[in-house]
């Protein structure tokens, strides 16, 4: 229990700290994972099979803590814990073979060296690992798109162009993960270059204003303010709706979004990050799929 309660609330409080000093960046997605794992594997007096279920446990518990505190939603929350899986895992490895080795040294004064070497790899390795990589500079835009076909013609898919807040079929599960990403109501208009379009969420809101209609081809707009909405996660640009005739009666709507991520490594997170937006996505088209076509969900 001393070492459970070590890894999970100490490694939730270094987690929360590193975060909010350093923002989400290699040491804070692999370097704590390994030091939770490393105390479960060091002072966890159990066999090593338990430590891993245990270490597992204490990484829940410290993810616990980042989402009470606000630094991470139901999403992201699901994300560090699938990237800590391995880090955890080798940090298991990392505190047995620590433990098992100092047992068999003759040093008079092991009992202290295992002391030292616990604190130095579980505290003093994140924290110089976190200070020597530093706030990652600003990454380059991303930009996703979505495409759907739509059994109309032209005119009619055009009328149909809603934006994620105004969808009214179920929002898909995924995205429930996240309070932030549960649309309340709008305010606005979005038919001419220059309208506003406020979208209130349960914890946040953006603005959106118009910056280009080309009527029946394409609706742009761009971000204007982003309040509490995945703003640890990623800054919002713009985005756009592209409709092309494919013939007489089918319409592809094509859906885009740019943004400039703001989790490392990127490896870690692009593909969680592309699947989001994508059900984002695929959400907003059945809903311009189901007006069009005149369905009601």
């Amino acid at each position: 229990m001393p070492a459970f309660l070590l890894a999970g609330v100490g490694g939730g409080i270094l987690w929360a700290v590193l975060i909010y000093t350093f923002g989400f960046t290699g040491a804070t997605t692999l370097a704590v994972p390994v030091a939770i794992g490393s105390i479960m594997g060091y002072a966890g007096k159990v066999r090593l099979r338990y430590k891993f279920v245990l270490a597992l446990m204490a990484v829940g518990a410290a993810i616990g803590i980042l989402a009470g505190g606000g630094f991470v939603g139901g999403f992201c929350a699901a994300i560090v814990s699938t990237c800590a899986l391995i880090p955890v895992f080798a940090g298991v490895l990392v505190g047995w073979i620590l433990r098992k080795q100092l047992a068999k040294s003759k040093f008079s004064h092991r009992d202290y060296l295992r002391s030292l070497l616990l604190q130095f790899w579980c505290v003093i390795f994140p924290v110089t690992a976190a200070v020597i990589e530093g706030r990652h500079p600003a990454s380059l835009p991303i930009v996703v798109t979505t495409s759907e076909l739509i059994n109309t013609p032209l005119d009619q898919a055009w009328h149909g162009i809603q934006f994620f807040e105004d969808v009214r079929r179920p929002t898909p599960w995924l995205l429930y993960l996240s309070p932030q990403l549960r649309p309340m109501y709008t305010i606005g208009h979005s038919e001419k270059v220059g309208d506003l379009k406020t979208c209130v969420y349960q914890r946040g809101k953006l603005i959106k204003q118009i910056t280009e209609v080309i009527p029946g081809k394409r609706l742009a707009f761009r971000v204007i303010e982003q309040d509490h909405i995945e703003t640890d996660g990623a800054t919002l640009l713009d985005g756009s709706f592209d409709l092309e005739a494919v013939d007489e009666t089918h319409t592809r709507v094509t859906l885009t979004t740019r943004y400039v991520p703001l989790l490392n490594p990127r490896f870690a997170y692009h593909w969680a990050e592309a699947l989001a937006i994508h059900t984002l996505h695929g959400h907003v088209l059945a809903g311009m799929k189901d007006t069009a076509e005149g369905n009601k969900q």
